[in-house]
């Protein structure tokens, strides 16, 4: 072969070859135009291009990820602001709690305890659902209601609490945040929603800590009881001969030894007799026993 004939098969080569790179080296400044113009609005004035057409039918799907990354972006940037309130408000809470707990005078609404509590552990906390048909709580009432017409005994509130720390089926009754009474449940009483048991431990308790239970606060209201009636019963009683408090000791006296204090205008009359010659609470509790023995 002659020399010009090989050196014109080598130029058409190398023709070739530099022709395939610059196709190469112009698609992906191509490809590059086109995700740049797509991040820069220009998306519409690339497709007007015939190259970009192609570039565009390959690359057009991926697309559809760009816009669920900016989309998923803003959800993050939503999430974000949100975060920052969430934060903000807590922080806000924080400072007026520390504000709150800088002030002597709002400690004040931070005394004092329930007089009556049932705590119960988290495995039978359904017996004090009312949304489970849970029978505690109308049984708590129905208490109540026994003992104001057997006794005259009108009990407080009785607060009801769930309480992790205790064993499975166990519950608790405090008075005055005492823990004064243990029991459990048993699974077949938790089956059939029977919550009898408790309402018999707490009745118990109320007679037995009656002293704890039955206040100042109860005996102010039978007199008013007394004086809606009878006025001359309790201002010829109190406070010339007993104080309210000696009262109420007389009174809680009463129901710890099981002696009912329903027949209050009764009980009121016969202390109006006995204060005259003694204010001893002791002796005047068992001169009401002998009267209410009868």
């Amino acid at each position: 072969m002659h020399n010009n004939e090989i050196d014109r098969k080598v130029r058409e080569k190398y023709a070739k070859i530099k022709s395939a790179k610059n196709h190469k080296h112009s698609t992906i400044n191509n490809i590059k135009m086109f995700f740049l113009s797509a991040f820069f609005g220009n998306y519409y004035k690339i497709k007007n291009n015939n190259i970009a057409r192609k570039i565009i039918s390959n690359y057009e799907p991926r697309m559809s990820v760009v816009d669920k990354i900016k989309s998923l972006q803003s959800e993050i940037n939503d999430i974000s602001n949100e975060k920052n309130e969430i934060n903000q408000k807590r922080k806000s809470n924080k400072e007026k709690e520390l504000s709150n707990l800088q002030n002597p005078s709002n400690m004040y609404e931070r005394l004092g305890v329930d007089v009556l509590a049932i705590f119960i552990s988290e495995n039978i906390i359904s017996i004090a659902d009312p949304t489970s048909n849970g029978s505690l709580i109308p049984n708590v009432a129905s208490l109540r209601e026994y003992l104001t017409d057997e006794l005259g005994y009108i009990i407080p509130n009785v607060r009801i609490l769930d309480y992790e720390k205790l064993p499975e089926y166990e519950y608790q009754i405090h008075v005055r945040n005492k823990k004064v009474f243990t029991g459990k449940l048993t699974k077949e009483e938790l089956k059939n929603n029977n919550s009898d048991k408790i309402i018999e431990n707490l009745g118990e308790v109320c007679i037995k800590y009656s002293k704890q239970v039955f206040s100042k606060t109860d005996t102010l209201k039978l007199m008013e009881l007394v004086k809606s009636q009878d006025p001359t019963l309790v201002n010829d009683l109190v406070p010339h001969f007993i104080s309210a408090i000696d009262l109420t000791i007389i009174l809680s006296n009463l129901i710890h030894s099981g002696f009912p204090i329903k027949d209050v205008l009764f009980i009121f009359e016969r202390l109006n007799n006995y204060a005259q010659y003694t204010q001893n609470t002791e002796i005047l509790t068992n001169l009401l026993k002998q009267d209410l023995s009868f």
